[in-house]
């Protein structure tokens, strides 16, 4: 049985870095990649109690992206965007307390900011809590929990969160192991773009677990993987191929 994609869960928390707001300055110079600019933008819509021009601070510096990368500052601009409500700010401060960036790393308070995110709504908070539940990382280990908030994020349309519901169905952690569950979150996972949901899905069709063996369809599933620079569908669907399948 290959199904290797339960046992390959990316790792990586998440947090919001998309700027639709293309009319505000700050933001269309991020779009456009135009980071000196967008600072100088950004920071005066920060100044103005602009949240998003916070946030999109604490991206600038994060990253290093047209300024000096700096993590303590990154932190304050995420903290002040949380300040004003700003889902995006908690994830993105909460993660600064996860990785123990610009501040002391702290469990607690991260998944403190993860479940404000979630409150107002942002996949990516409910996400991440979801994944310190799954694994026990500043709360004891519930899988009943994690699957509460994995739904959450998947219900917000976060593709990654729907992922993770469907490893819970496909592994029986926390619910009755239910492969047609499995293939339904995967599937609504590859529809939002999240590669690792379409590669799932693929090995679903491939090993033929809740879904009729199929290697034609597994293939589809995984080039949609690959296309989205999975690599792992890549490899997935080039062992097809070998095989003549």
């Amino acid at each position: 049985m290959k199904f290797k994609y339960l046992m390959l869960i990316p790792g990586l928390l998440s947090g919001s870095t998309v700027f639709a707001a293309a009319d505000n300055e700050c933001y269309s110079y991020m779009d456009n990649k135009e980071y000196s600019k967008a600072e100088t933008q950004c920071l005066e819509a920060c100044n103005r109690n602009d949240s998003l021009g916070c946030f999109a601070l604490g991206i600038l510096y994060r990253e290093g992206l047209g300024v000096k990368q700096d993590h303590i500052q990154a932190k304050s601009y995420f903290e002040k965007a949380c300040s004003m409500n700003d889902g995006g700010g908690c994830v993105n401060l909460g993660n600064s307390y996860f990785d123990g960036t610009g501040v002391k790393q702290d469990y607690i308070q991260a998944n403190t900011y993860y479940e404000k995110a979630c409150s107002m709504k942002h996949g990516g908070g409910c996400f991440n809590l979801g994944k310190s539940y799954h694994y026990g990382t500043g709360v004891k280990q519930d899988y009943s929990q994690a699957k509460t908030y994995y739904e959450k994020a998947c219900n917000l349309n976060y593709g990654s969160g729907c992922h993770r519901l469907g490893v819970l169905y496909g592994l029986g952690y926390g619910v009755k192991q239910d492969y047609n569950q499995a293939s339904s979150y995967f599937e609504k996972s590859c529809s939002l773009k999240f590669a690792p949901g379409c590669g799932s899905l693929g090995a679903l069709y491939e090993d033929g677990l809740g879904v009729e063996p199929n290697n034609a369809v597994a293939k589809e599933y995984y080039k949609k993987a690959c296309n989205l620079s999975e690599q792992n569908g890549c490899d997935a669907y080039q062992e097809l191929n070998d095989k003549g399948n």
